[in-house]
C-alpha cells in the first residue's frame, strides 16, 4: 500500500509537471510511450496464453499511428495499419496465422487506437492547452473511479463483480467508484468555471452525468485487462511501477473510456 501511494502520487506530479512546464507535445508523448509500453506487455500476456504476436511489427505501427495522429489530425491511419498487419501475419513465417493476425491486430487496436482518442482530445480546440486540460479532465474522472472501487470495495464490498475475472472487485465498489467519479468530475468543472478552458455547456451537473458511463466503461476496460492476465497466468502486467504493476495496469482503464469521452465532449463543442 506505501509503494502503491508512493508511486501514485510521484506519477501525479511527474505528469503534472511535464503538462504543466510543455503543454500538448508532453501530453502527445506521454501517450504514446504509455501506449507502445502498455502495448509491449500485452504483447507478452499473449505470447504466454499460447499466442504468437507480431510483437515488433505491432509496437512499431502503434508508435507510427499514434505520432501521425497528433501530427497529421486529419490522416486517419487506422486502415493502413490493419492492412500492415494482415499482410505481414500473411507472408512472415509464423505457425499460426490466423492466431497471429487476430492477436496483434487485438495489441493495435486496443492499445494504441483506444488510446489515440485522447489525442483527438488534444486537437478539439485550436488552442491545445484547451485540448490538454480536458484530457487531464477525463483521465482524473476516471482514475477517482478506480480510486473509489478500491476505497468502497475495501470498507463495506461483499458481493463479487466478476469473481472468475478478479476477485477483488466488488458491486458495491464499482457503485463507490461511479459516486466518488461523478462528485470529483461536478466539482472539478466548478473549481475552475472562471478559466476558459472548458465548454460553457460544461456545467458541474452534465460533468457529472458524463462522468458516470465514462466511469462505468472503464470498469470493463479494467476487467478486459484482467482477462488477459488470468489467461496468461500472471499477478500484473509488468513490474515497471512499484505497488502498480506495469503501464497496462496504469492505462488499462482508460482504454476503453477515452473514446466514450471524446464522443461525449465532441457532442457538447459541436
Amino acid at each position: 500500500m506505501i509503494k502503491r501511494t508512493f508511486s501514485t502520487l510521484f506519477l501525479w506530479l511527474t505528469i503534472g509537471g511535464l503538462l504543466y512546464f510543455f503543454r500538448a507535445p508532453a501530453g502527445a508523448l506521454l501517450i504514446l510511450l504509455l501506449a507502445a509500453a502498455s502495448q509491449h506487455e500485452l504483447y507478452k500476456m499473449l505470447e504466454k496464453s499460447g499466442h504468437q504476436p507480431l510483437r515488433k511489427t505491432g509496437l512499431l505501427l502503434g508508435i507510427l499511428y499514434l505520432a501521425a495522429a497528433y501530427l497529421m489530425p486529419d490522416f486517419d491511419g487506422l486502415a493502413l495499419g490493419v492492412i500492415i498487419i494482415a499482410a505481414a501475419s500473411l507472408f512472415l513465417k509464423v505457425t499460426d496465422r490466423i492466431g497471429t493476425l487476430i492477436s496483434t491486430l487485438s495489441g493495435f487496436i486496443l492499445i494504441p487506437f483506444m488510446l489515440h482518442f485522447f489525442i483527438r482530445i488534444l486537437h478539439l480546440s485550436a488552442d491545445q492547452t484547451t485540448g490538454l486540460v480536458l484530457a487531464f479532465w477525463v483521465v482524473v474522472l476516471v482514475k477517482f473511479a478506480d480510486i473509489g472501487a478500491y476505497l468502497t470495495g475495501t470498507f463495506i464490498g461483499k458481493t463479487k463483480l466478476a469473481p472468475n475475472l478478479s476477485p477483488g472487485k466488488t458491486w458495491e465498489g464499482a457503485c463507490g467508484g461511479l459516486v466518488l467519479s461523478a462528485l470529483v468530475s461536478a466539482n472539478w468543472i466548478w473549481f475552475f468555471r472562471d478559466l476558459d478552458y472548458f465548454p460553457s455547456n460544461l456545467t458541474p451537473a452534465i460533468a457529472a452525468l458524463i462522468a458516470i458511463p465514462v466511469a462505468a466503461v472503464s470498469i470493463v476496460s479494467d476487467l478486459l485487462e484482467s482477462a488477459f492476465k488470468r489467461k496468461a497466468g500472471v499477478k500484473d502486467s509488468g513490474n515497471t511501477i512499484p505497488g502498480i504493476g506495469g503501464a497496462y495496469d496504469l492505462t488499462d482503464s482508460l482504454t476503453l473510456s477515452a473514446p466514450l469521452a471524446y464522443y461525449f465532449l465532441l457532442i457538447l463543442i459541436s
